[in-house]
């Protein structure tokens, strides 16, 4: 079966974290938002042109290597993923899929913890 080669490092997979405000009036409810860019793959792992890319999962979650959320991005380099808790740390990790249902293996890990300001 043919794979995609998804090459991400720490500095094309990076992460923005900006506090949100309050939730529902609350100041003790506050979340935070990251953003995430990656590069995107240009080829398969048995070395030829990538023509067919569709999009990436987008996993994160509390705990390193265990994501327990996932969310779907189609064809995009970015994802902003909100409503995190202040003073957590988050993992996150990307796969790429193309149009025939393979997926990259996954991306390298980044961590980022949200600071309560």
């Amino acid at each position: 079966m043919r794979q995609l080669l998804l090459f991400l490092s720490f500095v094309a997979f990076f992460v923005l974290v900006s506090a949100c405000g309050e939730i529902a009036g609350n100041p003790n409810l506050r979340q935070s938002t990251v953003e995430l860019h990656w590069t995107p793959p240009i080829q398969n792992t048995d070395g030829s042109k990538l023509e067919d890319l569709e999009g990436y999962i987008i996993y994160y979650g509390n705990q390193s290597g265990l994501y327990q959320f996932s969310y779907v991005v189609w064809n995009q380099t970015s994802c902003t993923i909100s409503g995190l808790s202040l003073g957590s740390t988050y993992y996150f990790a990307v796969t790429a899929f193309d149009t025939y249902g393979n997926i990259s293996n996954p991306s390298n890990e980044v961590e980022a913890f949200i600071e309560v300001n």
